[in-house]
């Protein structure tokens, strides 16, 4: 099951002129002097206002920069003259599984605003799949406390320098202590382009939904492994001649025997690259279909 989006809007109420508005509230970092914020792309979607209240109690008006609904990252900026103090990345390839870490943030909102929580690297390249997109990031698995309302919020190393976003946990019952963060090595370009151009720049996909057909699912159900055409949603994929239930088993020469193999091939390609996809239809009982599609781009925008 994917994660990214499901834990941490903080939920709540504000009352104005009579009405009930819903109301969110995050973490975020600060990345530049002149108001530049990092956070969740989850954590904004949809907002029709978004407000800044810093460490020491200042509130600001903020805008929204530019979004990414994949990589679930968002950059905002504060309308302000003064001076703020950026925090500072390290690289998230130093890590290693075993190193102390910090989660910085709101856990529940203002209420515990900048908390700070400690615990270690448990796992690094976790894939972690976004249940709305299908995008893939291999994140950072941690055992330091991640709540409602932390995300967005900086997870840094042992000399303060932040090595990841933290994002999503698994909420269940049986589950304790297992957080996800995106890398700061992922973080960064991405960033850049949504300052620049307010959306990831040549980012390749495929145009459709679906779902990944793992061994287990294969061996109940009798259908190969790969990943099932849900719906095609680009013009590209449409015209690709793409059925529903269609499952895809190979990408080019790439065969598809993991749930981040097809975004993990996109990361080579481009927007309009041309890829030619195997395909079992098992509808019909047809299997090694040949169809070649043009990929469309995959900006990120909730738009």
């Amino acid at each position: 099951n994917s994660f990214f989006g499901n834990f941490f809007m903080g939920g709540g109420s504000e009352e104005n002129s009579g009405e009930l508005t819903p109301a969110g509230e995050g973490s975020g970092i600060i990345i530049s002097e002149d108001g530049y914020i990092v956070t969740n792309q989850h954590v904004i979607a949809g907002a029709d206002h978004i407000s800044v209240v810093t460490s020491d109690g200042t509130s600001y008006d903020a805008q929204l920069v530019g979004e990414d609904s994949q990589t679930d990252l968002a950059v905002i900026k504060v309308d302000t003259e003064d001076k703020l103090t950026p925090a500072e990345f390290g690289s998230s390839d130093d890590l290693q599984v075993t190193d102390q870490v910090l989660a910085v943030g709101n856990p529940g909102g203002l209420q515990f605003n900048s908390s700070v929580t400690i615990g270690y690297i448990s796992a690094l390249n976790r894939p972690v799949t976004n249940s709305e997109t299908g995008f893939v990031v291999n994140c950072i698995q941690t055992d330091a406390a991640i709540n409602p309302g932390n995300s967005g919020g900086a997870l840094v190393n042992s000399d303060g320098l932040v090595v990841g976003i933290n994002s999503s946990k698994i909420a269940a019952t049986d589950y304790e202590g297992m957080g996800f963060a995106i890398p700061s090595t992922v973080v960064q370009p991405i960033v850049s382009d949504l300052i620049e151009y307010g959306y990831v720049q040549d980012r390749a996909m495929l145009g459709i939904t679906g779902a990944f057909v793992n061994r287990a699912m294969s061996n109940f159900y009798g259908l190969p492994q790969g990943y099932c055409v849900g719906e095609t949603v680009t013009e590209n994929a449409k015209a690709s001649g793409l059925k529903t239930n269609d499952i895809i088993t190979a990408i080019d020469d790439t065969q598809i025997v993991a749930e981040n193999t097809v975004s993990s091939y996109l990361a080579t390609k481009k927007p309009g690259d041309k890829v030619t996809l195997t395909i079992d239809r098992p509808l019909t009982g047809e299997s090694g279909i040949k169809i070649d599609l043009t990929l469309s781009a995959n900006t990120g925008s909730s738009n």
